[in-house]
């Protein structure tokens, strides 16, 4: 078996095929940018909301339903439905709801955006897997998804990231301001890679 040469081919192959860059670039954006909350959610439990191990487990649970959710609505629609626009819109989505939850204090109101949170995190996780199979070739689909696992490994290198600031900025501003720079990133990116927002 050839590793290096697998990898450089279908990273030739990702280079021709702008439709499955552009996805795959837009995965680790939203990755990188949105997924330190997770790990650094016990700060916000303790030293912003206040609430404790209780409180943390129903946070969780909230953001659960909201997944669920989210994966039951995305299953329901129609195939071949803009589904490029709406990994966008879920990106956007789960960087409001993020940036939100980093600078909220009040336990109710976080409750409810950690519900959002999980909607967004749905649209986000099962998307571009559609879209990345939908337009892949047989024979190149999955050494593709070999290459949208790199997800897993950015998500720590956002959490490190996100960590490193927290020590100058206070966790409120690191987390919350890269889930800002999300929603930025995803406003570029609607605006200036149409081709990405007319996937079906």
């Amino acid at each position: 078996i050839n590793i290096t040469g697998d990898i450089a081919d279908v990273w030739r192959y990702l280079r021709d095929q702008k439709d499955l860059l552009y996805i795959l670039m837009t995965v680790f954006l939203v990755v990188f940018l949105s997924m330190p909350y997770t790990q650094l959610m016990p700060i916000f439990v303790d030293d912003v909301l206040g609430v404790g191990g209780t409180g943390y487990g129903i946070l969780v649970a909230v953001q659960g339903g909201g997944s669920i959710f989210g994966s039951l609505l995305m299953a329901s629609m129609p195939s071949r439905i803009g589904r490029g626009r709406l990994l966008i819109l879920s990106g956007t989505l789960l960087g409001v709801a993020v940036s939100l939850f980093a600078f909220s204090e009040s336990y109710p109101l976080s409750l409810v955006l950690m519900a959002f949170i999980g909607l967004a995190q749905a649209g986000r996780m099962t998307l571009p897997v559609a879209l990345l199979q939908s337009y892949s070739e047989g024979e190149y689909r999955a050494r593709v998804m070999s290459f949208y696992g790199v997800e897993f490994g950015l998500s720590s290198f956002g959490s490190f990231f996100a960590a490193m600031l927290v020590g100058s900025i206070g966790i409120q501003w690191s987390v919350g301001g890269m889930a800002l720079g999300l929603i930025a990133a995803s406003v570029l990116i609607y605006t200036f890679l149409p081709r990405l927002r007319r996937l079906a």
